[in-house]
């Protein structure tokens, strides 16, 4: 927020640009970023690195939102598994356009829905596979 107190010309775009507020990489982001991103579709990444204590306020931001979210990044960089709850929330993001999980995620179970507009889906290290169709998909990456 420091390039707001710079000058009027710079607080104006700092604060009317929303694609510079439309990418959340913590577990819990402040809800005045939201509400400065003012409707942009949204890039959203939550990387485990220890033992979060508490995933509810990411998966309460990631649910309110969805409907806004076109990137989701899951990113497991532990050993242990970890279930998000999202199996039936993402087949309602009309913008979902890209999916990556990476790392020891129990098996998703949203896979047994359609994303309509999911075209890059990457899995490494996450059992399972699609079992309906992703009419959009252009890009598949598996990997162990």
């Amino acid at each position: 927020m420091l390039l707001s107190e710079v000058c009027r010309l710079w607080k104006n775009i700092l604060f009317n640009a929303g694609i510079l507020w439309s990418s959340l990489n913590r577990v819990a982001c402040p809800p005045r970023f939201l509400d400065l991103a003012q409707g942009a579709s949204l890039r959203i990444q939550l990387q485990r690195r220890g033992l979060d204590p508490d995933l509810s306020p990411f998966r309460r931001i990631l649910v309110s939102n969805i409907t806004r979210v076109q990137e989701l990044h899951i990113i497991n960089r532990i050993p242990h598994r970890f279930k998000l709850y999202l199996d039936h929330e993402l087949p309602y993001a009309p913008q979902l356009e890209v999916l990556s999980l990476m790392g020891s995620a129990e098996s998703p179970e949203f896979f047994e829905f359609t994303i309509p507009e999911l075209r890059t889906l990457f899995l490494c290290r996450c059992p399972g596979l699609p079992t309906h169709p992703l009419p959009q998909l252009t890009h598949l990456y598996l990997s162990h």
